[in-house]
């Protein structure tokens, strides 16, 4: 499932690789990966959730985020790899959740070609991984590795943020001023929450 209220932009800009900018995501119940950005492009995302836990028709058991800079097309006549290559400009992240049911927390992945004039430039702030990457591979700002989200109804796909919640009033300020379900960010007296849902207000 994609939700999105903000209104997204989407070039094409060569091959696979794009520009995408959004607010406000939610991306739930999906066989393969979330999100998965290949052959690199320019993406900025904001109070997003990413959270894939299956169900009884879908199999969750590819990671939720996927971030590359190189795309392998197949083989050719002669057996040999088609490798496409295109920098990862930007891949910045804030305030957003990655969150699944992988076992050992491999939720988040990086493909880095590592070849001299190829970007690969991700980052991450006040965010809530579930990985297994050593923080020191990647960009992060007051992130949360491996913390409690305590989703409200994971099974209903409902992905607001309970009581206990490590997303609640931990997000940094942002232009964003509304949630997914149209509610003032953050609640009244509050900071606000990671992810694509204020805590607070009675349910939809």
């Amino acid at each position: 499932m994609f939700e999105a209220t903000a209104e997204p932009w989407l070039r094409d800009h060569g091959g696979a690789t794009g520009v995408f900018m959004s607010r406000l995501l939610r991306f739930s119940g999906i066989g393969e990966s979330n999100l998965a950005l290949l052959l690199g492009g320019d993406y900025d995302f904001t109070h997003s959730t990413f959270a894939n836990f299956g169900s009884f028709f879908l199999s969750h058991q590819s990671p939720i985020l996927v971030l590359s800079n190189l795309f392998n097309f197949g083989q050719d006549e002669l057996g040999q790899d088609i490798i496409g290559v295109a920098g990862l400009e930007t891949a910045n992240f804030t305030n957003c959740i990655v969150e699944g049911s992988i076992l050992e927390g491999k939720e988040f992945a990086r493909a880095d070609i590592e070849e001299e004039g190829i970007a690969f430039n991700d980052s991450f702030t006040n965010c809530i991984l579930r990985t297994d990457i050593d923080t020191a591979e990647f960009d992060d700002t007051n992130c949360q590795i491996n913390a409690n989200v305590f989703f409200i109804d994971r099974s209903g796909r409902n992905y607001g943020l309970t009581e206990g919640s490590a997303g609640i009033d931990e997000a940094i300020g942002t232009s964003v001023a509304f949630d997914l379900n149209g509610n003032m960010r953050p609640f009244a007296g509050t900071d606000p929450d990671i992810g694509a849902i204020e805590s607070g207000y009675e349910e939809p």
